[in-house]
């Protein structure tokens, strides 16, 4: 009950600074379903999966779909950053690199500040921060 209050509030929190910052769009509630069937999909390709290397080839489908969604995929994915399959988290760490979101920053801040994440997945958030730093930069650059 207390993991799904945090998620609830995790979610406010995020959909607020969000949509003051107007920096994202929000996911329509298509797009909303359509990433959340695709977390439960990939648990199950996880544990087909012998590597993360082949994790990696059967998410490619998935990667592409919720790339296409742009920005306003952080909102749902920051909602999974403590899913239980670590390869999940994996690649919601480097999905919400790629998205080129500043909010993405929480969730992926959270996930290397959690003391029972797999290094690997520490290895990843830390690649996604430095993408989403170079991103902000970019911009900073621009303006």
């Amino acid at each position: 009950m207390q993991r799904l209050i945090f998620l609830i509030l995790l979610a406010t929190m995020i959909t607020t600074s969000s949509a003051q910052a107007g920096q994202i769009s929000y996911p329509t509630s298509v797009q909303k379903n359509r990433i959340t069937l695709i977390i439960k999909g990939l648990a199950k390709k996880s544990e087909k999966a012998n590597t993360l290397d082949e994790f990696g080839r059967m998410s490619m489908k998935e990667s592409k779909e919720v790339l296409d969604m742009g920005p306003g995929a952080v909102y749902v994915l920051s909602l999974y950053w403590c899913y239980p399959d670590w390869k999940v988290r994996y690649w919601i760490a480097d999905i919400l690199g790629y998205l080129e979101n500043p909010d993405a920053e929480r969730p992926l801040q959270r996930m290397l500040q959690n003391p029972h994440e797999r290094d690997k997945v520490k290895l990843r958030v830390q690649k996604s921060l430095k993408r989403l730093e170079a991103y902000k930069n970019k911009i900073a650059a621009n303006e």
